[in-house]
């Protein structure tokens, strides 16, 4: 999991230290799991797993920020108006 610890400066100015979990990053290009070589069945079958496991995942997320109080706290950052940015790995 990726921690980012930096400096972000908003749009009027005001800068604050931040440190995010990161949960994404910037990219320009669509990422996922290619099930081209599945027949419909199969691929029917595979994204209702998906589907699953999702729902699961973001229960378990929702519960750990409400345990935490954290529920209104996922934020996006320009990469430009970062600065001072230490890159954890755990």
């Amino acid at each position: 999991m990726k921690i980012l610890s930096f400096d972000y400066t908003k749009a009027d100015g005001k800068t604050s230290a931040r440190t995010v979990v990161v949960f994404a990053e910037p990219t320009k290009l669509y990422a996922g799991t290619d099930i081209s070589s599945l027949d419909e069945e199969d691929q029917a079958l595979y994204v209702s797993q998906i589907q699953t496991a999702q729902e699961i995942y973001l229960d378990m997320i929702a519960q750990a920020n409400k345990t935490f109080d954290l529920k209104y706290n996922y934020r996006q950052f320009k990469p430009e108006n970062m600065a001072n940015v230490e890159e954890e790995e755990i």
